[in-house]
């Protein structure tokens, strides 16, 4: 028994556009049996949980439109990185043939990583046979001069050669540093942690204390400064200089108060802007 999945509008079974450097010309390896079946070593089950795997992400894809709110985008974006994990971590070792290996490439040239690639899809190259693997060898061809491109440029980076004013390129074209989507997979715990800890909320105070003294009438002592950054705006803990033409400590909490509320408005309007995604 074979577990197939095929997403209709994305020939490669088993993948999905973010994940696939499909801008590159001959990507599409379809044709190409070993690249396209699951190992014959796999177990049933293990093609079962896969398929449900790569299933609930492709749900997940269709069902987030411009108005989605960001929880939902956000879970696409972790089963991104899950499944790219699960290729690379778990399904690689386990079963180390071309299948797994071109994804896990795949990934890497996708995140700018073409010299890593490179090796990968080296390997797989030389393992297959047959005409229809023709088209996959001019791909590689494709991704052998893009890593060549990527390792001269860091020879001329590295001895200080480098010209000003050359073609803007994206960041995901740079080899290094590698990090999409390969994020720690305790990244929302950490960002939870970090939103929520006193050390966020100290350090969003010292910056609203920090606007508030580029207005020239307001000058508080150090000592204040450090209070309010610590402690919260209470007026007990604001003191002036003796030059400060304000010298009402409500009116700097409320001011303090105005600018953390400006910038909440702010974060929410901008998770709350439309967006595009591409499947």
């Amino acid at each position: 028994m074979m577990v197939d999945l095929v997403d209709p509008s994305f020939r490669v079974p088993f993948h999905c556009r973010q994940l696939a450097p499909s801008n590159i010309s001959g990507w599409d390896y379809s044709s190409v049996p070993e690249l396209s079946v699951l190992p014959d070593d796999m177990p049933i089950e293990e093609q079962q949980a896969l398929a449900e795997q790569h299933q609930e992400l492709q749900n997940t894809a269709a069902s987030i439109t411009a108005s989605s709110p960001l929880e939902d985008v956000e879970r696409f974006e972790r089963g991104l990185r899950q499944l790219a994990l699960a290729w690379e971590n778990y399904y690689l070792p386990k079963f180390p043939g071309p299948f797994f290996r071109v994804r896990v490439a795949d990934v890497r040239a996708v995140g700018g990583s073409w010299n890593t690639a490179l090796v990968l899809y080296d390997e797989v190259l030389h393992s297959l046979t047959g005409p229809e693997c023709t088209p996959f060898a001019e791909f590689v061809s494709i991704v052998r001069s893009k890593a060549q491109g990527d390792a001269e440029q860091q020879v001329v980076m590295k001895n200080g050669n480098l010209k000003f004013f050359q073609p803007w390129k994206p960041a995901r074209q740079h080899a290094n540093p590698f990090s999409w989507p390969m994020l720690p997979a305790a990244a929302p715990d950490i960002l939870a942690a970090w939103r929520t800890s006193t050390t966020q909320r100290q350090y969003l105070n010292y910056n609203w204390v920090q606007t508030l003294l580029l207005d020239q009438d307001c000058l508080l002592t150090s000592r204040s400064t450090e209070a309010l950054t610590k402690s919260g705006f209470v007026p007990s803990l604001v003191e002036f200089v003796h030059d400060s033409d304000l010298k009402d400590p409500h009116d700097v909490v409320e001011a303090l108060f105005d600018i953390d509320e400006t910038n909440r408005n702010f974060c929410r309007q901008r998770t709350s802007r439309p967006f595009t995604l591409s499947l």
